[in-house]
């Protein structure tokens, strides 16, 4: 076909499966053509070795398998050009130097299956820089792992911010609270003299009740005894 060129008839394709390939290893510039690829899968494979450069120019992938191959060396950079929290698949089952895998976007145990590639599967002679916390491919070169960090940050602060906010209206309800209280108990006190004094006067008027009846039982007595008395 006059004119065929992979890097114009294929720049869109957004999979590519393989099935039991005998191809052992990547030169790194496979993929280079295919920067939409979204999807590689290699399985029951004789595929050995991944180099850094495998993903450098394919940002969007969100399915990695590389399952049943004879995976023994892995580029300690591989990953670091994919955006890691938009991984769905991410299976490298049943190789010589790792046997894992993940197919439900799990972000801690996908960052931990990268971890064990790094430190079980190096690749020989590849120089690995060693760079500070916010380069690491496992803590911050990912920028949306960065972002998501940095964006959990904020929440936490407006959550402390909100809740020293209600803090004080708490405060202010509890002062309002006490105030009232304060007013309350001054009534209460004066109702209880108020009711005291009342009961004194009461008690006052019983005790001049109970005299004039005994008076008047005296009086009466002397009428029946002494008639003439009224006279």
């Amino acid at each position: 076909m006059d004119g065929f060129y992979e890097s114009n008839f294929f720049i869109n394709i957004k999979a590519i499966t393989i099935f039991d390939s005998t191809f052992k290893e990547f030169n790194g510039d496979e993929l280079d053509e295919f920067p939409q690829l979204k999807f590689l899968s290699i399985v029951n494979s004789k595929l050995t070795t991944i180099p850094s450069s495998l993903f450098k120019n394919t940002p969007n992938i969100i399915l990695v398998d590389f399952y049943n191959a004879l995976i023994e060396q892995v580029g300690f950079y591989l990953f670091s050009s994919i955006d890691i929290a938009q991984l769905k698949w991410f299976v490298f089952l049943k190789n010589p130097c790792i046997d894992r895998g993940v197919t439900n976007s799990n972000q801690t145990e996908i960052i931990s299956i990268i971890k064990e590639l790094q430190e079980n599967c190096p690749l020989i002679g590849e120089e690995i820089t060693t760079t500070t916390e916010k380069e690491n491919l496992l803590t911050c070169s990912d920028k949306n792992i960065e972002e998501l960090v940095c964006d959990l940050k904020d929440d936490i602060e407006e959550i402390f911010e909100n809740l020293s906010t209600k803090d004080k209206r708490i405060e202010k309800v509890e002062s309002n609270f006490n105030e009232r209280n304060e007013i309350l108990e001054k009534e209460l006190i004066k109702i209880r003299e108020e009711m005291q004094a009342k009961d004194k006067e009461i008690q006052e008027m019983r005790l001049e009740f109970q005299s004039r009846i005994s008076w008047l039982e005296e009086e009466i007595l002397k009428m029946t005894t002494n008639p003439c008395a009224c006279k």
